[in-house]
């Protein structure tokens, strides 16, 4: 699975969304990765997930969700236990 890594806010009380940016590695498949994201991720489906890890593969990282603190700080931990689920393979 690629790495994540939550983008955090400067503190500034702002209300500016978080973001989780998930990071290129060369350990899992596409498909891998867009299941992970489907079933992670709220509003991604098999078919997007596959255009994020296109994204991701392309460019390095992709934003995969925005919005509060408390959700942007569970989805990295939800994805990496869907990597252990996926096991290692191949490349994204």
């Amino acid at each position: 699975m690629a790495r994540e890594r939550v983008r955090r806010g400067t503190g500034s009380g702002t209300g500016d969304a978080w973001r989780v940016i998930v990071l290129n590695e060369h350990h899992n498949t596409f498909e891998g990765v867009a299941f992970a994201l489907a079933q992670t991720i709220p509003g991604v489906d098999y078919a997007r997930g596959m255009a994020l890890a296109n994204r991701i593969h392309t460019t390095g990282q992709a934003i995969v969700w925005s919005g509060h603190r408390e959700a942007a700080e569970l989805y990295p931990q939800a994805l990496h236990q869907a990597r252990h689920v996926l096991g290692g393979a191949c490349d994204v």
